[in-house]
């Protein structure tokens, strides 16, 4: 029978290994995230992110300490018959690139009904998502809860766009609202 200490021992240091491996490796991925000097302005796209060309990612800082993020952006679109996005993600990280709970995405966020044609592009559902450290928990509204994370990085992620049209259409735009205000 063999020693257990002996199997356990290795085992444990190099989860232990891989672990600071991974989590010096994901600070320097989001260093530039971080280093946005205004938060709760603008999503930056960040190209090749999630290592496939074929999404596209999109992020941004945020303060919530004193006022709230809205978030909106489109849910679901097509062009020429196809659909124009596969999914949809909303998720936010705390400083030391840990996501936090709360998070969005194209099966949980409730969605506003729209119907635009904009040229190749036909716009069906947007999405209206406010980021906050003191939910209202009201029905039928997108909350990111942040909790106590109040200074973070929030990422979009939208899987196979069909063209460079809906890249252009899909950038989440931004602005700050007063707490509690969800219009």
């Amino acid at each position: 029978r063999p020693d257990l200490t002996r199997l356990l021992l290795p085992g444990a240091a190099c989860g232990a290994a891989l672990h600071r491996l991974l989590t010096i490796h994901f600070r320097r991925k989001y260093k530039r995230m971080r280093q946005q000097k205004e938060p709760n302005k603008a999503f930056q796209r960040i190209p090749g992110l999630g290592g496939n060309a074929d999404h596209l990612y999109f992020t941004m800082t945020y303060d919530v300490s004193e006022v709230d993020v809205c978030v909106e952006g489109v849910l679901e679109c097509t062009v020429e018959g196809s659909p124009g996005l596969r999914y949809f993600n909303f998720t936010c990280y705390e400083w030391d690139s840990l996501p936090l709970s709360s998070y969005a995405d194209s099966l949980n966020v409730v969605p506003s009904i729209v119907q635009e044609d904009a040229g190749p592009i036909n716009v069906t559902k947007r999405y209206k998502i406010f980021i906050t450290d003191a939910p209202t928990y009201e029905t039928n509204v997108n909350e990111i809860n942040v909790g106590p994370n109040s200074k973070g990085t929030c990422t979009v992620r939208i899987l196979l766009p069909a063209s460079r049209e809906v890249d252009a259409a899909v950038v989440p735009m931004v602005r700050v609202v007063p707490k509690g205000n969800r219009e």
